[in-house]
């Protein structure tokens, strides 16, 4: 946290009630096991946990208050609140706007993270590490993203949060407490189904982060994406600032053309208000041209050089399990992809496999959250496959099946990962390119530890 905050001013600033004396704390504590020394303790409310149970641990580690849904007996300074994971968000957005950094904030279906890396990459040629801060892993949600703004200092200059959404109005519910000076809307997709329904209460929810932005902010948009129209109207309405960025389209005002993408690259030359700049990224799939130029729209809102922008995707390497490049047995190449999926990511996985020369073999986990029509997702994901060239479908996780099916003659289904492992050891060949994609839940990150761990040897891994 920037400085002290007391307990007095954020119960007169919320109508909180405070019981016991004012106090002052310098941070905030979810963790009752964590060195909690001259902090607040928020307890946390979940489905399957209450934290208030933890506050005696809390306290004997050095919490000098509490904010608790209701009194507990403790000798200890109180902030009763209705809700206290909504509490945790106001408490951050207080050290937020102490803060005078500039604050972008980045959602979409996909691409979230590679963006955010990408746009740090490039804050790195005009400012000093110290001076960023960006969502570390995937705390990205109610409680992650707090964490990301109690952790501004009076030093940063930038910090880029990721937004993600499971539900409708979660992303509008994060936008009022990082109260962002610029937005990133890269995409809608067919995620988390079993929350939104259909892809159009995706695509209005992600859209909060636009709408949410006060009058004469900026936000670049995607105008590849299906809704790109509709939000752009909605956006002119509410007088944000647009800065459209597109992989397709050269009436866009941060485009790429002249695309050349390989195994493990993508060369396009980046064009910015009248000028081009050629850009080779170390990260395969047109998707992630895409990623890059949303970085390049709004580092260029921002007024960061055109010089910085390409320094900083040019040394932009890819993050682990996102189209990462590595080697495996035998001297294969793996893409490791395993970080999540959806089926438009999927598909663009599918086109940078079968962008290989040698003999293509893909290794699909299960997708989740997909809701009624799961079973029809990964039958189109087998389907598509085959059309593409695919030589060897590999695929466990029960929702995979049809998968397999549709995919046909050299298909291999496998009911446990530990058997699709043994399997895929003994079948990979030198030369091979191996993509390994799933969803987080399909642990699919075990398959690619597994092929590459014993690269060098002749032998299985």
């Amino acid at each position: 946290m920037i400085s002290a905050t007391t307990l007095s001013q954020l119960a007169a600033d919320n109508h909180w009630q405070l019981i016991g004396h004012d106090v002052a704390f310098e941070k905030v504590i979810l963790d009752s096991r964590s060195d909690s020394t001259d902090g607040i303790f928020v307890a946390l409310v979940g489905e399957h946990f209450d934290s208030h149970q933890f506050i005696a641990q809390a306290i004997e580690n050095g919490a000098v208050a509490v904010v608790v849904n209701r009194a507990v007996a403790f000798n200890i300074p109180q902030l009763i609140v209705d809700d206290t994971r909504y509490a945790l968000g106001v408490i951050a957005r207080e050290n937020r706007r102490k803060s005078t950094a500039t604050v972008i904030a980045i959602t979409g279906s996909a691409g979230k993270t590679t963006t955010k890396e990408m746009l740090s990459s490039i804050l790195k040629q005009a400012y000093l590490p110290s001076q960023i801060l960006a969502t570390k892993g995937n705390f990205n949600n109610e409680i992650g993203l707090p964490l990301t703004l109690l952790d501004i200092e009076s030093e940063h200059q930038v910090v880029v949060v990721e937004m993600g959404a499971a539900k409708p109005g979660d992303i509008a519910y994060l936008m009022q407490f990082a109260e962002p000076d610029f937005s990133i809307l890269l995409n809608a997709k067919a995620v988390h189904l079993e929350g939104f329904g259909d892809c159009d209460h995706v695509a209005k929810t992600k859209f909060e982060i636009v709408s949410a932005l006060t009058e004469n902010k900026t936000s670049a948009i995607n105008i590849d994406t299906p809704y790109s129209s509709q939000w752009l109207a909605e956006a002119k309405h509410l007088g944000v600032n647009v800065v459209g960025y597109s992989a397709d389209n050269k009436n866009a005002d941060v485009f790429a053309d002249d695309i050349i993408a390989s195994i493990n690259s993508c060369h396009f030359k980046l064009h910015i208000a009248a000028n081009h700049y050629a850009v080779s990224l170390k990260v395969a799939g047109v998707h992630n041209v895409s990623n890059a130029l949303a970085a390049a729209a709004i580092a260029n809102a921002a007024d960061i050089s055109a010089e910085s922008i390409v320094l900083g995707l040019n040394s932009f390497n890819a993050v682990a399990g996102r189209m990462q490049a590595v080697t495996g047995m035998k001297q294969s190449s793996i893409i490791d992809d395993s970080y999540n999926a959806n089926p438009d990511a999927m598909r663009a996985a599918i086109d940078v496999l079968c962008s290989a020369e040698d003999r293509k073999i893909f290794v699909m986990g299960q997708m989740g959250e997909l809701g009624k029509d799961e079973l029809a997702y990964h039958r189109q994901i087998g389907q598509y496959a085959k059309e593409q060239g695919v030589d060897l479908f590999y695929a466990c996780g029960e929702l995979c099946r049809t998968a397999v099916e549709a995919f046909g003659q050299r298909g291999l289904f496998f009911e446990e990962q530990s058997a699709l492992i043994n399997s895929l050891s003994e079948e990979i060949q030198y030369g091979d390119t191996v993509l390994v994609k799933g969803s987080r839940s399909a642990k699919m990150d075990v398959v690619v530890a597994a092929i590459v761990k014993n690269n060098n040897i002749l032998g299985d891994a």
